[in-house]
């Protein structure tokens, strides 16, 4: 070794050879070509036991990349990445919202990037390769241009929470001095945009779109903290989603344009129940309620019916159903009876300790429960939003609506079940003498009212049909009977 260095012919020939290596490499990275990155690439996570299907969509925009992600088992599509690099054989992408990036290289092969998701503090190995049979998705019933009707993008506030929301109103063409009956759309669980977007379908737009043809004016907003809304949908509860519903009634009511005396609410579950609560405190302002897929029964109830329907649906065994029952009960009971709201996370986990000793290591094991994970759902039962509507029984609310009501909720719907939600809502507003009820169970529907095969919640985003075409005929023929423009 020592002659070899002493040799300095040798050494240069090293030397040389070493540094056009080294430019031979560094030509090669930048050549890869943009036609290697663009298109979909494709992988999983493994996280927890579950295995997340991850897809990047790279593409450029005037030379810049940019990249969308989608994470279908978690039914979020398009979310934006902040950052994009793309050096020589290496790719960087960053989404600072969720405080998390992928890092990656390209092999030899230009067919495989290994690479890294980091979150936080977790790192998890992800490799991707290309999707060349990717198709992207279709949405055929999202509106397209031109427009027979008027589209305003508005704000207005809630005074009572201090915040600006923000939407968009449709109004159909009018003659001189006309004003148009309007729906007010509510959205579901979760903070949402205004159309409603779920796994990319817009159904809230596809409504608006359809009556606004038809002569009604819409309103659809985004809920608090999403879009063009302030406030913090994290300390929000569906007490105060009903206030923000009452701020658009008041913005309605004082519209050039709009019959103050024909406001329909529309409201798609959670927000089939809070147009009930609305039009239960403001009976003289709604003409009347639709409520899609909207919960007539407890809370409490609705949630455990959930569990075991989405677990039948997974095809898990009456056992796992009845332990996953009975460890939810537990937990909705304890918050239930905390009526001054005085639990916390550690009081409730000490409270549910004594219940989870108490369980099999084989119940332990079937839940994959463990104390992390108690400790996970006793936190997300604490959520403010949680806490406050698993409290919720609609029966008091349903016998004080004096309004013509359409409730519709599809039959192979596994998150609020058609039959006993829908007999609940009949049962509760006729109480009152109010016979102005239809309810309807339309088979073949998911929750999103979309014609379903499966019908799980993973087919949302495997279809085209955004909201079924049949169940909009249905709401128009109730609709022009009672509330036709005029």
């Amino acid at each position: 070794m020592k002659e070899l260095f002493e040799n300095k012919t040798v050494t240069m020939r090293i030397i040389i050879y070493l540094l056009l290596s080294l430019v031979f490499t560094n030509f090669l990275n930048a050549q890869i070509p943009d036609s290697i990155w663009l298109g979909t690439w494709k992988g999983h996570l493994e996280v927890q036991g579950s295995r997340l299907r991850v897809q990047f969509h790279l593409k450029q925009d005037s030379g810049a990349w940019k990249a969308l992600m989608d994470s279908p088992d978690q039914m979020q599509f398009g979310l934006e990445m902040d950052e994009v690099e793309i050096d020589g054989n290496r790719i960087k992408l960053v989404m600072k919202a969720a405080h998390a990036k992928y890092e990656g290289s390209l092999n030899s092969e230009k067919a495989l990037i290994n690479g890294k998701w980091i979150q936080g503090a977790m790192s998890l190995p992800l490799g991707l390769v290309k999707d060349y049979n990717f198709q992207p998705r279709k949405f055929p019933q999202t509106p397209k241009a031109p427009f027979p009707y008027k589209s305003e993008e508005i704000t207005y506030r809630n005074e009572k929470a201090d915040i600006q929301l923000g939407g968009t109103i449709t109004i159909p063409q009018l003659k001189e001095g006309q004003k148009a009956p309007v729906l007010l759309l509510i959205t579901g669980s979760g903070a949402q945009d205004r159309d409603e977007t779920i796994a990319g379908h817009k159904p809230f737009w596809v409504i608006a779109d359809h009556f606004s043809r038809r002569g009604f004016a819409v309103l659809r907003v985004d809920d608090r903290g999403v879009g063009a809304s302030g406030g913090n949908p994290q300390s929000a509860t569906t007490a105060d989603f009903v206030t923000d519903v009452q701020a658009g009634i008041n913005y309605l009511q004082a519209h050039p344009d709009i019959d103050p005396k024909r406001i329909i609410l529309m409201g798609h579950s959670e927000g089939g129940l809070i147009a009930m609560m609305v039009a239960a405190k403001s009976r003289r302002s709604i003409a009347g309620i639709i409520s899609l897929a909207g919960p007539g029964l407890p809370m409490s109830e609705l949630m455990t019916q959930q569990i075991a329907d989405l677990a039948k649906k997974e095809g898990l065994g009456e056992a796992y159903i009845q332990a996953s029952i009975d460890y939810s009960s537990k937990l909705y009971e304890l918050v239930k009876a905390d009526r001054k709201n005085k639990l916390n996370v550690n009081t409730l986990l000490e409270k549910m300790k004594p219940y989870y000793d108490g369980l099999s290591q084989d119940i332990k094991d079937s839940l994959q429960l463990t104390e992390q994970r108690l400790m996970q759902s006793c936190a997300t039962v604490m959520n403010p939003w949680f806490r406050y509507f698993i409290k919720i029984n609609p029966a008091p609310y349903l016998k004080k609506i004096t309004c013509p009501v359409l409730a519709l909720n599809g039959g192979a719907d596994i998150q609020v079940a058609a039959g006993p939600n829908l007999e609940a809502i009949a049962k509760g507003i006729r109480k009152n003498g109010n016979k102005e009820v239809t309810c309807t169970e339309i088979q073949g529907l998911n929750h999103l009212f979309q014609s379903c095969q499966s019908c799980t919640i993973q087919e949302y985003a495997e279809l085209e049909e955004t909201f079924s075409p049949a169940v909009l005929k249905a709401i128009e023929g109730w609709l022009m009977k009672r509330y036709k423009a005029e």
